[in-house]
């Protein structure tokens, strides 16, 4: 059986622990017609994963990346390493922090990227609570288009 690859517009980075609020961010995306890279939904059970994250993140057209209240986990900051290397080749590419609640930002090179502030914003009714204007630059910061 071979597994195809697929081309993603955006690619979720997080760290398990903030799970289910990087989901609701993957799935207002999905909603808005992004092909989305959200691992639960997309890597095959029982076979290697790694070179497929790899491959993804060498290809999509952005990337998310989740900064919950704790730090990030040995392989999300792997993830966020490879993006930020990949926007150093190719400066136009967009690798877009979004900071959740209870976040403190980090101080390392991801701050260097323009980020959207959730902080105080997000729960579990997240898709009825995030106002359409944070919805509005979450699609235009994967797009890499520039806010209004």
């Amino acid at each position: 059986m071979t597994h195809e690859k697929v081309h993603y517009d955006v690619f979720v980075s997080y760290d398990r622990r903030d799970s289910e609020q990087a989901e609701n961010i993957a799935c207002i995306l999905r909603d808005q017609g992004f092909r989305v890279f959200f691992d639960k939904w997309v890597l095959p059970l029982g076979l290697p994963w790694q070179s497929e994250l790899e491959r993804v993140l060498g290809e999509c057209d952005a990337v998310i990346v989740c900064v919950g209240p704790h730090e990030m986990s040995p392989w999300q900051r792997r993830e966020k390493e490879l993006a930020l290397r990949r926007q150093a080749k190719e400066p136009t590419f967009p690798v877009i922090p979004v900071f959740l609640p209870g976040s403190t930002p980090p101080v390392d090179f991801l701050t260097l990227n323009n980020w959207i502030d959730f902080r105080n914003g997000l729960d579990d009714d997240f898709q009825l609570r995030l106002d359409h204007s944070s919805q509005l630059r979450l699609a235009k910061a994967s797009r890499g288009e520039l806010p209004d």
